[in-house]
């Protein structure tokens, strides 16, 4: 069964794109707010880095909003950014502390949704984010389908991950 989105979350959305003085207002009043679900558990962060909405991301968690809340499917914000290209809010994200080895239920993670929608932009952002920190191993990010599914559709992405380390992809590079 599933839930429907509460009734202000569409006016919290379309504020924080279009009217920053009266989101102040709303969240002003209703903090609460910034944590609000759609009816697939989305909050207003995963919504608008869905979109790209860079600025309007920044000004939610300025207020409050969780960096990585995780809607009915696992995903968090980053991954739903990372697949749809959106590398400014990619970059966002992670400089506000975004958990780049956090996995959706599907097992993907930002990298691996991104190389497989082929956002060579992403993948080159988060190999970089990636390379000096303990999750920095690529392979853990990516299963065997996501690894062949990328290396059948995307050589760009395949030569990168491969010159990166990605054991699975090293003979398709």
């Amino acid at each position: 069964m599933s839930r429907s989105a509460h009734p202000f979350l569409a006016p919290l959305l379309r504020a924080v794109v279009n009217d920053r003085q009266v989101a102040e207002r709303l969240l002003a009043d209703n903090p609460h707010l910034v944590q609000l679900r759609d009816g697939r558990g989305q909050t207003a962060l995963h919504l608008l880095a869905q979109r790209g909405e860079a600025n309007a991301v920044v000004f939610l968690i300025e207020r409050g909003a969780e960096v990585d809340p995780r809607n009915d499917f696992g995903s968090t914000a980053l991954i739903d950014a990372a697949k749809a290209g959106h590398l400014d809010v990619v970059q966002i994200l992670a400089d506000h502390g975004a958990n780049l080895s956090a996995r959706e239920r599907s097992g993907d993670t930002a990298l691996a949704g991104a190389a497989l929608c082929g956002q060579t932009n992403v993948v080159e952002e988060l190999l970089i984010r990636l390379a000096d920190r303990p999750e920095g191993d690529l392979n853990p990010h990516f299963d065997d389908f996501s690894a062949a599914a990328v290396a059948c559709c995307n050589q760009p992405i395949t030569g990168l991950l491969a010159r990166r380390g990605l054991r699975s992809l090293a003979l398709a590079a």
